[in-house]
């Protein structure tokens, strides 16, 4: 069966990579960023409109570094901020901050969701995961 991606159309059942729309099946929906080189300056790890649905998503992000560079997570919904949180890398493999995050995404909406490292100039690589439900009218 065949999964409908955010933009409608018809993708193959298995993985193919790093989404760049949040894919749709029945009423779940999911999207994986992939590896992303995030500095001291603000990288978009996921950039999205939403259709015609209302999406309840958890958000996680995880990284590899061990540097211990702090980094600030900001998700944007229609070009406004809607949450901005710093969170202190501690020295720990697969660092998930205080994630996963709970937003609701209101149809036809911009979804933009950034990483910056604010605690130095390293370049660290972090991941982005989102999961949840589709509703429909």
């Amino acid at each position: 069966m065949a999964l409908l991606g955010g933009a409608g159309n018809p993708v193959g059942g298995s993985f193919t990579g790093p989404a760049e729309a949040l894919e749709l099946s029945l009423n779940r929906c999911y999207a994986y960023s992939g590896n992303n080189s995030v500095t001291n300056a603000s990288k978009t790890i996921f950039s999205f409109t939403t259709g015609n649905y209302l999406a309840v998503i958890d958000l996680q992000v995880f990284t590899e570094d061990v540097s211990g560079e702090d980094v600030e997570l900001s998700v944007e919904l229609n070009n406004t901020a809607v949450m901005t949180t710093a969170f202190a890398n501690p020295y720990d493999s697969n660092f998930a901050g205080q994630s996963p995050y709970r937003f609701v995404l209101p149809a036809y909406t911009e979804v933009e969701i950034k990483l910056e490292n604010v605690g130095g100039t390293a370049t660290t690589v972090w991941y982005g995961l989102i999961t949840g439900q589709v509703e429909r009218d």
